[in-house]
């Protein structure tokens, strides 16, 4: 039995320009029906800190759809620690600037041991925006007219440090469920 191919295997005959424009995966869209669901666990443990101090804790795509956001401590500050949740672009070396620093939750407090614990909408999301893509979240949370379209970059989800921890060993856990925008 022989095999066949489409016209789309040669271009013998055929006008160049004439053949379809593939697209880059980079910039493939998500459609909720048909994307893949993925799962992202970071962590991070501190035994001693500043104030200002930024932890990245995982890198998704401007594309990605976040659908789910929980933490958990364990507790293991002996002082008061408390942290923003937001996003920093990633750069060339995990040292882009600052998109948003309590884009997802505000003043959380990781000093006490809590079990998973549910976020997203702590911050200034809301719940329609639950399964926006990344990059329209941020725009959510900066100024409306910064981006217009996704800019394809990747984006660090961070743990910002808003009070000092002091000695003792604290973990701490971010997982991620989202749709995958690649």
């Amino acid at each position: 039995m022989p095999t066949w191919f489409s016209d789309h295997y040669t271009t013998a005959g055929l006008d160049e320009s004439s053949l379809p424009t593939l697209r880059s995966a980079a910039d493939a869209t998500v459609q909720i029906k048909h994307s893949r669901m993925r799962h992202s666990m970071a962590i991070i443990s501190v035994t001693d800190g500043a104030a200002a101090d930024v932890f990245r804790m995982m890198t998704l795509r401007s594309s990605d759809r976040i659908i789910e956001m929980n933490w958990l401590s364990d507790g293991g500050f002996v002082a008061e620690a408390v942290a923003d949740l937001g996003c920093y672009k990633s750069g060339d070396a995990h040292d882009g600037a600052i998109l948003d620093a309590d884009l997802f939750d505000t003043a959380v407090d990781i000093s006490s041991a809590t079990g998973y614990t549910a976020v997203f909408n702590d911050g200034i999301l809301t719940e329609e925006d639950r399964g926006k893509q990344l990059w329209e979240l941020v725009v959510v949370g900066a100024d409306p007219d910064s981006w217009t379209e996704d800019p394809k970059i990747n984006i660090d989800l961070t743990l910002l440090m808003v009070s000092e921890p002091t000695a003792g060993l604290g973990l701490f856990k971010l997982f991620v469920k989202y749709l995958a925008g690649d």
